[in-house]
């Protein structure tokens, strides 16, 4: 196939007339045969198209001695010869490991003439080429012999310069680790480095001189600020740097034996949930009549019996018993509870909660022992009544669960009886029941064998005192957990603690704050969810995007090719080593929230009413499940199976995209500290731990990015995440930001080279807007997002082409993007601070008419197909009525148009899928440049109009204004 293709590329070139090449196209045709010089060689020998070959060598050969860009074409040709993959694939596997001296120095000249020699005799060799030694044409002995020449004179300098180039980056590891050290410890250089920065970016129009001084101001502002809280903490002996890092920033004051702790207790939790998981799939296998009996078995001792299910049931009655007991060991589960509930209980789940507090296993109910405290009808009640025997109901057993304060008023329940628990939709699935029993469990043994490990005595003055002084001021008490029989922190109650550690632990027990709670309970959080996922795994542009982020911030931890590969091998076969990594935590919270491992995610979603959020009422639940059950079971089966291999399939596919960088990096990480002597539970935690932080660790949060990505910012962890990883890139690896700078610099470079008119290319980048002319990260010195493609290989229109990597590159080219005036959009905000309130923002906006994307008003008669739009996919499906989809539709249909992009059909759907191919005219763009000229011309001859017909100053002073607007207007669009 490859030589078919390759004679009818030759043929075309054979076809056309040098001298109709353009500069362009000569450049490509040159580079091309460069590259696969190694390929050339080998047909050649073995006599494939040997006249094909022969007949482009001449061409080239021509094309080098053009007049007019003959020195282009030979760079053009040089550039390809190395960039040959076959060429240099052994000499750089062989430099690599090979030292300095003069030892070195003749090895690197034996590796390098060998080398050489090998890949010098397999290049193409041109049949008309003179001899250098006698007379005749030059033969492929000559060849090899000048390849091995060259070889050994290159091969030691380019040893000596890997090793400087190792030496250089080991010197300055020293130095980077301090930089980041004291721009995490020291909020005024972090804050003036940043502030620097963002005052650089402020305007990408400004002169360096402008730009220069915007910097200095913005280090001014950033180092300021704490610099002015540390001065008033110092003065007036208050915490306010410590109280806004609480509030700000995550893990804010926790150190490094304490998070290590915290990793083992995620692992615990993960390794006690993989114990149910393995009989949660065993049972969902079983056909869901079998998983009704299996339920009765395990909750009511008078249920009819299955034999044949009698063996798994003691199996999962095992499992919950031992866990059980170790909840009773710790002080969660009651010894009377656990006697009472042992043999029969299970976690419950409704699909119509009589009490809408408690949703599920992870919110109000914070152990074990709080549900089978909380269980069932909860009532105020007259304590000497109780004790007279009258009780509110005779349905079932009556116990006071708080006892009577001064008012003699106790609190009693009882539990919900068989009729009420069926009336309520009660789940009675072992699969189900099992899963979420598993969950709850293994988050309650884990967290409490966390909070006695801190609460050794080895740890007191490390991480709790016994009197409250110093950093220790936050005493752990039941008194704020009224709601709990339990000591809500296990072992570390009456301790105190430090106010970081205090936070972080209701965080460890899922203890939110009252706005969370409220999302959550309204069912907000489950809507803003789904609009979210819209947005990023079912949005196959934000794919393209996270992978060429992950590769750029997998080389800047130095990840390796050959763990990438394993990883995703491990994560196909889920062997030992994927194993390893889920235990310690690679994938963010464990089990928990890792689905992947599973295989009976069908059951688990066939009960996704269980919490429904958004209810109908009793009634109306009732009658929505009494018609699912009229909908034939080839319907439903269809319906999952295309959710399953569409929805599903992408959301997996983007968490698979995470998972292989992070697991690659763990195993580099884990190696590289075992090597160093760590053992390998302790270089597991850390590895992970390292590994998620490396990219964007979702799970690490704060109050206020708590509050921020429930609100105003859905998607600002991400940019909380980011921004710190390239900070600490550019303070510690900064070669790697030059690296990368230097391979977009070249492939742009290439790309305006291989084109023939440098102004145009000029003109248009002095013309785009702010967004595109901004430099990738925001780093000066890098290229801007708009990388040119070669003409050779652009869509054959009249508009140049231009490849837009800005969204694609870790932090984008909106990290300090600003916004200009238009409706829904805050002037000179970044793009990424601008208010989205997600889902609520997109009912708002709808309500107001307002589309801030596009910053125009939504036309009458077209608001509710917006709304449609917010929550569809963007996918470049034509007719479905999305963005890319539209795209397509007018490729397909629009051939031209005054101010619009026109794209071809298969640049519409690159761009739907990420690879924004993105087309460019000189002309569009004056237009549209003079677009924000022209708007503020019309408010001043709209305010003049206002003035008085007697105000002659006054018109005199806007006509100037005018007149310098038109002169501002003209400068902008003729660059």
């Amino acid at each position: 196939m490859a030589g078919n293709v390759l004679s009818m590329g030759n043929v075309l070139s054979m076809d056309e007339d040098d001298d109709d090449m353009s500069a362009s196209e000569a450049m490509w045709f040159a580079g091309k045969l460069g590259f696969k010089d190694t390929w050339r060689g080998g047909k050649q020998i073995l006599g494939i198209d040997e006249e094909d070959m022969a007949e482009n060598q001449r061409k080239l050969n021509r094309l080098m001695e053009h007049p007019e860009y003959g020195g282009r074409v030979t760079g053009a040709y040089f550039g390809g010869l190395l960039a040959d993959p076959a060429g240099w694939v052994v000499p750089a596997a062989k430099l690599k490991h090979v030292g300095t001296g003069l030892k070195a120095a003749a090895k690197l000249a034996g590796y390098g003439a060998g080398t050489g020699a090998v890949m010098g005799g397999l290049g193409y060799l041109d049949p008309e080429t003179p001899s250098l030694f006698g007379e005749g044409k030059m033969s492929r002995a000559e060849m090899a012999l000048m390849g091995g020449g060259v070889g050994a004179i290159l091969g030691p300098a380019v040893g000596a310069a890997a090793h400087l180039y190792k030496k250089g980056k080991k010197a300055y590891e020293p130095v980077g680790d301090i930089a980041w050290k004291a721009m995490t410890t020291h909020p005024e250089l972090g804050g003036g480095a940043g502030g620097a920065l963002i005052g650089y970016n402020v305007d990408p129009d400004a002169s360096t001189t402008e730009k220069m001084r915007n910097s200095i101001i913005g280090a001014s502002l950033g180092a300021g600020i704490p610099g002015a809280m540390r001065g008033i903490d110092m003065k007036m002996g208050t915490d306010i740097r410590g109280a806004v890092g609480r509030f700000a920033i995550p893990d804010f004051r926790l150190d490094k034996d304490y998070l290590m702790k915290k990793g083992a207790f995620k692992r615990d939790r993960s390794k006690i949930h993989k114990e149910f998981d393995s009989l949660v799939t065993r049972i969902a296998n079983e056909p869901e009549e079998v998983r009704k009996v299996l339920y009765g078995m395990l909750t009511n001792p008078n249920a009819p019996v299955d034999a044949a299910m009698t063996g798994l049931k003691g199996e999962v009655r095992e499992v919950v018993t031992k866990y059980g007991r170790e909840l009773m060991d710790l002080g969660v589960l009651n010894p009377t509870d656990f006697v009472k509930n042992v043999d029969t209980y299970m976690h419950r789940s409704y699909r119509r909660p009589k009490d809408r507090k408690f949703f599920s296993t992870g919110e109000k109910i914070q152990t074990l022992g709080d549900e089978l405290r909380m269980r069932g009808i909860k009532k105020q009640w007259s304590a000497a009544d109780f004790n007279a025997g009258k009780m509110p109901d005779n349905k079932g057993k009556w116990e006071i669960i708080d006892e009577p304060g001064a008012d003699g008023i106790a609190r009693i329940r009882r539990d919900f009886t068989e009729g009420e628990r069926e009336a309520m939709g009660e789940i009675k699935d072992a699969a189900y029941a099992l899963d979420r029993t598993g969950r709850l469990m293994a988050n309650d043994v884990s967290a409490y064998r966390f909070f006695a490990d801190l609460a050794d005595s080895r740890n007191l003055g490390k991480h709790w005192s016994d009197e409250s002084g110093g950093r220790f001021t936050k005493l752990i008490s039941s008194r704020d957990f009224p709601d709990s029989t339990a000591k809500v922190f296990g072992d570390l109650h009456g301790k105190y603690v430090t106010p970081e550690v205090y936070n972080d632990l209701k965080r460890v027990k899922n203890i939110r704050g009252g706005l969370v709670n409220f999302l959550e309970k309204s069912g907000y959080r489950a809507l803003n969810r789904y609009w979210k996922k819209t947005k990023t795994g079912l949005n196959p542009a934000t794919h393209f995007n996270n992978v060429a982020s992950n590769v750029h911030m997998y080389d800047a931890h130095d990840g390796k090719v050959a763990d990438l590969v394993e990883a995703a091998k491990d994560l196909k076969n889920k062997g030992a080593g994927y194993q390893q990594a889920l235990d310690d935590g690679v994938f963010g919270g464990g089990v928990l929230s890792h689905e992947m491992n599973r295989g009976h995610e069908e059951i688990m979603d066939a009960y996704s009413s269980a919490a429904r959020k958004f209810s109908l009422g009793d009634k109306g639940d009732r009658a929505v499940d009494e018609l699912l059950n009229y909908i034939p079971d080839v319907a439903i089966k269809a319906a999952k199976n295309t959710k399953k291999y569409s929805w599903d399939a992408m959301l997996n596919l983007y968490q698979l995209e995470d998972h292989v960088f992070r697991l690659g990096l763990y195993k580099k990480l884990r190696r590289d500290m075992i090597e160093k002597g760590l053992s390998p539970d302790d270089a597991g935690l850390m590895a992970a731990k390292q590994a998620r932080e490396g990219f964007v660790d979702y799970e690490k949060t704060s109050p206020l990015l708590e509050g921020l990505r429930e609100g105003p910012y859905p998607f600002i962890a991400y940019m909380y995440g980011i921004v710190p990883r390239l900070a600490e890139t550019m303070a510690k690896k900064p070669w790697k930001i030059a690296k990368w700078g230097l391979i977009w610099h070249g492939i742009n470079a290439m790309g305006e080279d291989m084109s023939d008119d440098p102004e145009k290319i000029r003109k248009q980048r002095a013309l785009m807007p702010e967004e595109q002319k901004r430099p990738l990260m925001g780093i000066p010195g890098m290229p801007s997002g708009m990388i040119k493609m070669p003409e050779a290989i652009s869509p054959g229109t009249e508009d140049d082409w231009y490849l837009n990597v800005g969204r694609a590159l870790p932090g984008g080219t909106d990290v300090f993007g600003q916004s200009e005036s238009a409706p829904g959009n805050i002037p000179g905000i970044p793009k990424f601070l601008q208010p989205s309130l997600g889902a609520g923002g997109a009912i708002l906006n709808t309500l107001q008419g307002i589309d801030p994307f596009r910053g125009r008003d939504i036309p009458e008669g077209e608001r509710l197909d917006y709304l449609r739009r917010q929550f569809t996919p963007n996918l470049p499906i034509p007719g479905l009525g999305t963005y890319a989809g539209e795209k397509i539709e007018r490729a397909i249909g629009e051939d031209e148009s005054r101010t619009r992009d026109i794209h071809t059909i298969p640049s519409a759907v690159l761009s739907g899928l990420g690879l924004k191919t993105t087309p460019v005219s000189t002309r569009k763009l004056r237009k549209r440049k003079g677009y924000s000229f022209d708007k503020k011309i019309k408010n001043l001859r709209s305010k003049r109009r206002r003035l008085d017909r007697d105000d002659v100053e006054g018109r005199n002073k806007i006509n100037e204004q005018i007149r310098q607007i038109f002169k501002d207007k003209r400068r902008a669009m003729n660059p």
